[in-house]
This record gives structure tokens, sequence and C-alpha cells, in this order.
């Protein structure tokens, strides 16, 4: 079989709607030797998933509840939290440029600029700078936060996994 159908097995095997046919075509896929690069990830966690050891360990509902909780909590403020680091680091900028320019400040202001529009031109260099520079900064906590984002979606995906593979178990 393809690899394409091998993937649409998969996901129906992580959403917990395959028959006991599909499982065995998926586990003989995987313990073949020739799985893609692509699906070695995928091919390590089926097979732990359907091997005949599988043990619940004591107390992993509350366990894993717990983590829930935990990580809801965590999340919720994540914005806020996130809205605050970018607000800091603006606000450091700001003041670590401003604390460069003091030592260099003279109360008698001497014009280093020959016109108005040669000024003008520095100044909105220097804006610009730093625009770029806050920018840079914002992009990456917010590519922090897509990943942590994708993190949780994957976790989430494991527990539901998980959760089946347990009510499987009980049955």
């Amino acid at each position: 079989m393809g690899t394409d159908r091998m993937k649409q097995l998969l996901e129906k095997f992580y959403d917990g709607m395959t028959t006991e046919q599909e499982e065995l075509t998926l586990k003989k896929f995987f313990q073949g030797d020739d799985v893609p690069d692509s699906l070695l990830r995928e091919k390590e966690l089926f097979l732990q998933l359907t091997a005949n050891r599988m043990t619940v360990p004591p107390n992993l509902e509350e366990h894993l509840s717990r983590k829930i909780d935990e990580w809801e909590r965590a999340s919720q403020p994540r914005t806020f939290q996130l809205r605050w680091i970018g607000g800091i680091a603006a606000s450091v900028v700001i003041l670590l440029t401003i604390g460069s320019l003091l030592p260099i400040w003279n109360p008698t202001p001497k014009d280093t600029c020959a016109s108005v529009e040669e000024a003008y031109l520095v100044a909105q260099k220097a804006l610009t700078l730093f625009s770029t520079s806050v920018n840079k900064g914002l992009d990456e906590v917010e590519d922090a936060g897509e990943k942590t984002t994708n993190t949780m979606q994957h976790v989430d995906k494991q527990l539901r996994l998980l959760d089946k593979q347990l009510q499987r178990v009980n049955e």
C-alpha cells in the first residue's frame, strides 16, 4: 500500500475509528523494513501503542487530570504573559536608547546636521532601525507562542489517543 493510504489509516487509527483488519494492515506495514523516512517516527509510536505488553500505571487518570489542569492554568495567562514580556522588552530598548544618549547629551545643544532635511533623514533612519529591532523581537515572541500552541495540540491529540487505548484496555 502507498504512503498516503498508510497516513490515512494512521489518522483514522489515532481517531479510534479503525477496524481490526485496518490495524493489522498498519501493524504489518510498520513491522516491515520498507517504511519511508517520513513515517519512522510514527512507526515507533504505533509499534509501542500496539505492543501486547501494555500496562497502565496506577493512578494514571488522576495524574493526567492534574497535568491537564496545570496546562490549562498555565495556558490561560500565557497570552497576557507574552504581552508583558513584549512590553518589558520594548521598555528596555527605549531605556537603553535613552541611556546610551545621556552621556553624549549636552545641555547646550549643537547642530550635528547641516540642514533640517539631513536631520529628518537621520531621525527616520534611527526610528526605522528601532522599529525593525522591536518587530524582530515581537516576531520571535509570536513564533514561541505558535510553537507552544502546536506542542499543546500534539500533546492533546496524544492524550486523546491514550484515553481511547485505556478505554479499549478496560473493555
